[in-house]
């Protein structure tokens, strides 16, 4: 099965590449969960999510959620049906889950998902600033980042 998924790691979106991989394995295959851990993440300094390159992430999360969107679409699966009804049926909230909705699937599809459901505040959602500004800043730091990395 992987063999069929080209490229199997996509370098334009390094940082959530497996994300999209799984996506792609999960439309070939049925996929199961269990409670006994299967795999160990590794964090170090390098690595995108947990160290450096974070200002890159948020970016590249929407596109991988798009194209997850995307592919559920070419193969029947609603997923932002599942969404509202997983949010309908968990007893338990997952502002955490809510949360990666609301900031990587387009802005509307995000609203019509989370209807009601709370999702925690990002650390400069606190700030009382413009929304345009906050932008701004998220777009600033990401390109000090960017710049940061190239360096070293």
């Amino acid at each position: 099965m992987l063999r069929e998924i080209e490229p199997l790691f996509d370098a334009s979106i390094a940082a959530v590449t497996d994300r999209w991989m799984m996506a792609q394995v999960g439309v070939q295959a049925p996929c199961v969960t269990t409670p006994w851990p299967t795999c160990a993440l590794r964090v170090h300094g390098d690595n995108a999510i947990h160290g450096t390159g974070l200002s890159d992430v948020e970016d590249v999360a929407r596109v991988v959620a798009r194209r997850v969107l995307d592919l559920g679409e070419r193969h029947g699966l609603d997923l932002p049906g599942f969404w509202q009804s997983y949010f309908r049926a968990v007893e338990q909230r997952r502002p955490d889950i809510a949360n990666l909705i609301r900031h990587s699937y387009p802005a509307d599809l995000a609203v019509a998902i989370l209807a009601g459901v709370e999702s925690p505040p990002r650390r400069m959602d606190a700030w009382l600033l413009p929304a345009s500004l906050k932008v701004a800043l998220r777009e600033l730091r990401a390109r000090w980042r960017r710049r940061l990395g190239a360096r070293v």
